[in-house]
């Protein structure tokens, strides 16, 4: 009996002091340093939110939606069709069928333009064809395939899949890099007990969806901010700090071997789906372009894409060329593509059409 009676003086004089000061803790922190973003929380309230959690996908554009995009570089009127696929405006009939499907994140989603300048608008309406542009901001290569696979029905003739630089460490990080102090866990590239390539799907996604959406909203300073949700926020910024449920998954993305077996698999996967429908498959490498210069393909991708017969639009020379001729690439105040960039890209694919003479005309 002793014993109980001394944990249960153990607990009063050493726990509870102990809890008492981290509540308090938490309440200076919320008072002087509240959680805070940068990001306008316009497009997170419900008339401008576009996104729906996906359990395969980590999230996918909502269908038929209309929704104003206010970034500090730009506005952007956003349409989906019923498949999430951005098209130029309201009431676009449902797709039964498409010459040209684009898959990728953001630079060929169109970020901070109208779906008519995006690369794959301007490449169809130069070549009469019909497109549906699938990318989705935020993708890397192991969405974009899924995202691929899941609109077979379309049966391109040609799939474009534009490759940022950054998707070999998009194809291995488990959660997807907002500000948001939680994790959006979003499919990734796991090797599993025999070293094999498989994918690691999301889990928890409905919650987790939402509490990034309210982070959003309750942690910009603006009228759903109040002092009990700077305690919120900051507790819960606290423990997931403290946990080390924040970092990046047990795998060491930088990791030049990790980031080319990742992407072997993933563009392995995706050229089998597009051989599957008789469709070419076109990788888009944009590089990094953001700095004064334009960083190349590493040796290794290059080699990866020949081995697996890829043809591949690699944009490092053009984008060389057109920063030497003083073309602004990126949306000033943004780094997105600009309308010029697109044009580039546009440029870019249909001479590679040409140059290996594929049939980009869908069977009606």
């Amino acid at each position: 009996m002793g014993s109980w009676r001394g944990i249960g003086f153990l607990a009063l004089f050493v726990l509870v002091p102990a809890v008492a000061a981290g509540v308090g803790y938490v309440v200076v922190v919320a008072k002087f340093d509240p959680p805070r973003h940068q990001i306008d929380p316009e497009k997170y309230r419900l008339r401008n939110w576009l996104h729906s959690p996906d359990a395969e996908l980590g999230f996918q554009p909502m269908p038929n939606r209309h929704v104003v995009l206010e970034e500090p570089a730009a506005t952007t009127v956003v349409y989906t069709d019923d498949r999430g696929a951005r098209v130029d405006g309201p009431g676009t009939p449902h797709q039964d069928r498409a010459d040209i499907v684009t898959v990728g994140g953001s630079l060929s989603w169109g970020h901070g333009l109208a779906n008519r300048f995006t690369f794959t608008s301007v490449l169809a309406r130069n070549l009469g064809a019909t497109a549906s542009n699938l990318s989705v901001s935020g993708y890397g290569g192991v969405q974009s395939m899924l995202r691929l696979r899941r609109n077979l029905d379309l049966r391109p003739r040609l799939v474009l899949y534009a490759m940022w630089e950054d998707h070999l460490r998009r194809n291995l990080r488990r959660c997807m890099t907002v500000s948001f102090p939680g994790c959006l866990q979003v499919p990734a590239v796991r090797f599993v007990h025999d070293s094999r390539p498989d994918i690691l799907f999301p889990k928890d996604l409905p919650d987790n969806f939402d509490l990034m959406r309210r982070w959003y909203l309750e942690a910009s300073g603006g009228p759903e901010t109040t002092f009990w949700t700077d305690i919120y926020w900051t507790a819960y910024d606290i423990f997931h700090r403290a946990s080390g449920f924040l970092g990046e998954p047990e795998i060491d993305i930088e990791n030049p071997f990790a980031q080319l077996r990742a992407a072997e698999f993933v563009l392995q996967q995706m050229k089998a789906i597009a051989d599957g429908v008789d469709a070419r498959l076109v990788v888009i490498y944009i590089p990094n372009y953001l700095g004064k210069g334009v960083t190349p393909m590493p040796p290794a991708l290059a080699e990866l894409f020949e081995t697996l017969g890829i043809i591949v639009v690699n944009m490092e020379e053009r984008f060389v060329r057109m920063k030497a001729e003083g073309e602004v690439l990126g949306i000033p105040g943004d780094g997105h593509f600009t309308r010029r960039a697109h044009a580039a890209v546009a440029e870019e694919v249909r001479a590679a059409i040409e140059r290996e003479n594929i049939d980009w005309h869908s069977r009606r």
